[in-house]
């Protein structure tokens, strides 16, 4: 279930076309899995949130590490895997 009362998703004429155009997963209140809820009032229930963010940086570091196995050899990581903005690299790195 999705709050569409966030004022970024502007005017709601198409709640779809709102949601995919401007909707954030911020916008999402509930979410229902086989009639279990798994997300209430905007929070995953059963979630320490303060673990997510670190979990997040593991399975990125990993996805990094084996796309290197999958790309052409003549093709250098960084080529392929880029921040928008050069500092954010710098600071990945320190």
């Amino acid at each position: 279930m999705f709050d569409l009362q966030a004022p970024h998703l502007g005017p709601v004429f198409d709640p779809l076309k709102n949601l995919i155009l401007a909707g954030r997963g911020t916008d999402c209140r509930a979410s229902y899995i086989a009639g279990r809820c798994v997300m209430e009032d905007f929070r995953v229930g059963g979630q320490d949130e303060g673990d997510l963010q670190p979990q997040a940086d593991r399975q990125l570091a990993l996805q990094v590490a084996h796309q290197a196995q999958h790309r052409f050899a003549d093709t250098p990581t960084g080529s392929v895997m880029q921040p928008v903005f050069r500092w954010a690299d710098d600071q990945s790195q320190g």
